[in-house]
This record gives structure tokens, sequence and C-alpha cells, in this order.
């Protein structure tokens, strides 16, 4: 049987039981729960220590994405990922745009150290930070964007239709499909960008978030941490298809 069979397999057959590891289906729901509650119990709390730049909400952003680029390092050492080119070109792209991402969420160090933007960056960042995702839409929108289709495609539909015609069956492809346990996590990417969008149409209705596009991107990089958590369960058990 080939490695691809096996995969499939292994895949179908833990398919029934991805949703029942309690921390991939409770945490992001209870995480969303609890930051929703605090946003309209204490708003004042909410404001001092969980939205800043430093608060909670952002420092864990950047925890998750360090973690992200750490699993994703630990795959590139894996010699069933060496023996597979488009497989470590994948991994290394995880680590690069986590490394990035995690970069940019820090202004490289700068919501933490504290030190002066320089005045011809201030020219070109429209918040005066040592970041390049404040100078053009090109590395703010678009890299956002793609992220989110990442979450609600490939990360929401495509493991609610395993099952159907819908689902691509391509061995490569396949390989690299989130798992059920990113599901719960997508799921709050999605709740996030209504109440984003509901909020920015229906100015008179109360968000369910408190800056709910933060909030999104909390839940982004909590499926991206699954989801190389997942890739390495998945190299461990059948390596990658040729």
């Amino acid at each position: 049987m080939s490695t691809t069979s096996l995969y499939k397999g292994a895949l179908s057959g833990a398919s029934s039981r991805e949703l029942s590891y309690g921390p991939w289906t409770i945490l992001p729901v209870a995480i969303a729960v609890i930051l929703s509650a605090l946003a309209s119990l204490s708003p004042r709390f909410y404001g001092a220590y969980m939205s800043p730049e430093t608060g909670v909400v952002e420092t864990v952003q950047f925890v998750l994405l360090v973690l992200t680029a750490g699993l994703a390092a630990r795959l590139l050492t894996r010699r069933a990922v060496a023996k597979a080119h488009w497989f470590r070109v994948w991994s290394l792209l995880i680590l690069v745009g986590a490394i990035y991402v995690a970069g940019e969420e820090a202004s490289w160090g700068q919501h933490y150290f504290g030190w002066a933007t320089p005045d011809t960056w201030q020219a070109v960042n429209d918040q005066y930070e040592t970041n390049l995702h404040n100078t053009s839409s090109w590395l703010d929108q678009k890299p956002r964007v793609i992220l989110e289709v990442a979450a609600l495609f490939g990360a929401l539909l495509l493991p609610l239709a395993r099952r159907t015609r819908l689902y691509p069956r391509h061995p490569k492809i396949t390989y690299l499909i989130p798992t059920a346990r990113c599901v719960p996590a997508a799921a709050m990417v999605l709740a996030a960008r209504v109440d984003d969008w509901v909020s920015d149409f229906l100015t008179d209705q109360p968000a369910i978030f408190y800056r709910p596009a933060e909030v999104e991107e909390l839940f982004i990089y909590t499926v991206l941490v699954i989801y190389t958590l997942d890739l390495r369960r998945r190299v461990k058990h059948s390596r990658p298809p040729a």
C-alpha cells in the first residue's frame, strides 16, 4: 500500500475523532466568549490591559506566530520533509510568513522596546511605526485577505466538505488541507469577520467584540498554530507524497 493510501486511511479513520479532542473544540470558543464578556462587562479593564499594542490580545498574537514559526522550523528538520521538495517549500513559506507577520505585529520590537521612529520613516508610515504593513495596502490589506480566505475556505469549509465531491482528491493537495481540528478556531474567525462587517455598516448595532478585526487576527493565528501542529503530526505518521 502506498504512503498516500496509508495517509488517506488514517485521515478517514481519525476524522470522526478530531473534534473530540477537548482543547481544539472548547478553547477557541471559550476565548471568544471571554473576550466578548470582558469587553462588555469591563470596558475600562479591556481598554487598559487587553487591547493596547502591548496588551494581552496583541501579545498572544505575537506568541502564536512565534510558535507557528518554531513548529515550521522543526518540520524542516524532519528527514521525510527533506525528501519532499514541494513540502519543504511549503514549510519554508509558513516559517518565513510567520516570522514576517510576527515582526510586523510587534513593529519589529518597537512596541516592546519603545524606540523612536525616524522622521524619514514617519513620512511613509501612516501610524508612524517601524513596520511595513502601514506603508501600503499591498503589505497590509492584501496579505490579510489571503489569510482570511485561507482560514475561512481552507480551514473551515474544506474540512467540513471532506465527504463531499467538493473535496480535492489530488494527493499533495489533500496532504496540505487542514483537519477538522482547525474548524472551531476558523469558525471564530468567521464570527469576528461578520461582527466587523456589521459594526461597519450598522453603527448603532453594538459589536460582539471590541476591535473585532484584532480578535479575527487572534483566531487566524490560532488556526495557523493548530494547522502547523497537524502538519507535524501528519509527517510523523506518513511521509509527504513524492
